[in-house]
């Protein structure tokens, strides 16, 4: 135990690196004491371009499936009134789990660590603010916009993609930023189980 305390304080506190930390338990000399790290240096070790690459691609392959999932459940939670509590209840739901519950759920339940439980959870914590927003968005388009579409002779699914969508667009973007800024702060979680990223 006082072994690992001294070769954990060399890599954490001295900045030596994990092989040079390793190294001393080969040739059992004592850590210097001496050397400290720089905030600078740390930061900008030579593992930020990893990490950096890491954490981004957890936040936009994560924010990518959210969009392409959370935009069509909005939708059918506004045009399926049945379908309205159902599935903002549900994405509400997912939002109030505690994020190292989830992944230790996740973990339990795929039977592995790292990206992919890592990947699932921020898919799951970005659903609600698009589903939600993409949902307000197009209850906030007016009647009158309805009915000119549908005196043009419109399709449903021209209506919708011509006119709904569109003047919803301010809406489902805030609900994407939020969900941004959501997976960014909860990716560094991820580290935890070997996800990689900061």
């Amino acid at each position: 135990e006082a072994t690992m305390i001294r070769l954990n304080a060399a890599a954490e506190l001295q900045g030596k690196s994990f092989a040079e930390a390793a190294a001393l338990l080969d040739s059992g000399s004592k850590a210097e004491k001496n050397s400290e790290r720089k905030f600078l240096s740390v930061l900008f070790g030579p593992d930020f371009w990893r990490l950096t690459s890491e954490h981004l691609l957890l936040v936009f392959v994560s924010l990518a499936a959210s969009i392409a999932v959370g935009i069509p459940l909005g939708i059918l939670s506004q045009k399926v009134k049945a379908m309205t509590q159902v599935v903002l209840g549900v994405v509400g739901v997912i939002q109030t789990i505690p994020s190292l519950a989830l992944f230790a759920f996740l973990i339990a339940l795929l039977g592995t660590i790292g990206t992919v439980p890592a990947l699932i959870a921020l898919f799951l914590y970005a659903l609600l603010p698009i589903v939600r927003n993409t949902h307000a968005g197009l209850d906030a388009v007016g009647k009158g916009m309805r009915q000119a579409a549908l005196a043009l002779g419109l399709t449903k699914q021209d209506w919708l993609r011509r006119i709904e969508i569109p003047l919803a667009m301010p809406s489902i973007l805030a609900g994407i930023k939020t969900s941004a800024v959501i997976n960014v702060g909860t990716a560094t979680i991820a580290a935890f189980i070997g996800a990689g990223g900061y």
